[in-house]
C-alpha cells in the first residue's frame, strides 16, 4: 500500500486541501476505517478501466474496501468548496459514494491523457491543472466561509445560535445554507472540526505527553469527559486507545 498527499498549488489553497494517492499491489486488498474530516472528495479510480465518483461528507467512521492492483486520485476539497467544479446540493450526497455518470458530471476532460501519463507527478499536476482550469471565477459562499472561519478563531465551546446571530442570520437559514454546500449541518460539522483537532494533535505528539483536560478545553469542549464521548462517538475509542492509521487523518483547516 502506498499513500501519498500533494500540497495544493498556491492558486488553489483556499479551494482544494490535497490531491492524495492511493495505490493498492497486486494480491494486496484492504479494508480501511476512513474518518471524517468535513470534506467531499472525487475520486478517480485506475485498473481495469477507469471511472470517477463523488464521495460526499461523512458523519461516522466508513469501512471502505480496496481491490487488489487499483489505484486511486482524489481530490480533497476543503469545506464548502466543491462547488467549485460541480454546482450540486451536497446534502444529497453526504454519506454516499455516487458515481459521476449518474449525476450527470462530466469527468472527459478530467479523465482525459490521465492515464496516459507515465509518471505520478506528472498525473497528479494533471489533475490541478484541470482544478484550476474548472475555477477561475469561482467564489466562496460567504455564509460557509463566515462560519469556517468564526469557528477557527474561536478557543471556547460555541453555540451555532450565536455564531448565526453574529452572522446576521437564522440558525435555520445557516443550516440551510450550510447543509447545501457542505452535506452536513452546522452542528456536526463543529463536532467533526474540533475531533479532527484532535487527531492532529495525536499524530503530531506522543500521547502519553498530551493532557487531555487542557487539549479538551482548547479544542473546544466543555471538559474532558465531553470530549472523550464525543471522540469515541465519532472514532469508536477513546483517545488514548487511538491509533492514527495512514489514511485516516484528514484536514479541516
Amino acid at each position: 500500500m502506498l499513500y501519498h498527499e500533494w500540497k495544493a498549488p498556491f492558486e488553489l489553497r483556499f479551494i482544494v486541501d490535497c490531491v492524495w494517492t492511493y495505490k493498492s499491489e497486486k494480491g494486496e486488498s484492504k479494508s480501511l476505517y476512513v474518518i471524517p474530516d468535513g470534506c467531499i472528495d472525487l475520486i478517480i479510480e485506475g485498473g481495469r478501466e477507469f471511472k470517477t465518483f463523488w464521495v460526499g461528507a461523512m458523519f461516522e467512521r466508513t469501512m471502505v474496501d480496496i481491490e487488489e492492483d487499483k489505484i486511486l486520485f482524489g481530490i480533497r476539497f476543503k469545506p464548502g468548496n466543491a462547488h467549485a467544479v460541480f454546482s450540486f446540493p451536497m446534502d444529497e450526497l453526504s454519506g454516499k459514494s455516487i458515481p459521476s455518470e449518474d449525476l450527470n458530471f462530466d469527468d472527459n476532460s478530467l479523465l482525459e491523457h490521465l492515464f496516459c501519463l507515465n509518471s505520478l507527478s506528472d498525473q497528479v499536476n494533471h489533475i490541478f491543472r484541470w482544478v484550476i482550469q474548472k475555477t477561475v471565477n469561482f467564489k466562496a459562499n460567504p455564509i460557509v466561509h463566515g462560519f469556517i472561519t468564526t469557528i477557527e478563531k474561536s478557543f471556547e465551546p460555541m453555540r451555532i445560535s450565536q455564531t448565526a446571530e453574529q452572522l446576521g442570520i437564522s440558525r435555520q437559514y445557516l443550516s440551510r445554507v450550510f447543509r447545501h454546500y457542505t452535506g452536513l449541518d452546522p452542528k456536526t460539522f463543529y463536532r467533526i472540526y474540533r475531533i479532527q483537532k484532535a487527531l492532529n494533535l495525536i499524530a503530531l505528539e506522543p500521547k502519553k505527553d498530551i493532557n487531555w483536560c487542557k487539549a479538551a478545553v482548547s479544542f473546544g469542549f466543555y471538559d474532558q469527559s465531553h470530549f472523550i464521548h464525543e471522540f469515541n462517538r465519532l472514532i469508536g475509542t477513546c483517545p488514548s486507545k487511538y491509533i492514527p492509521s495512514l489514511v485516516s487523518i484528514s484536514t479541516i483547516r
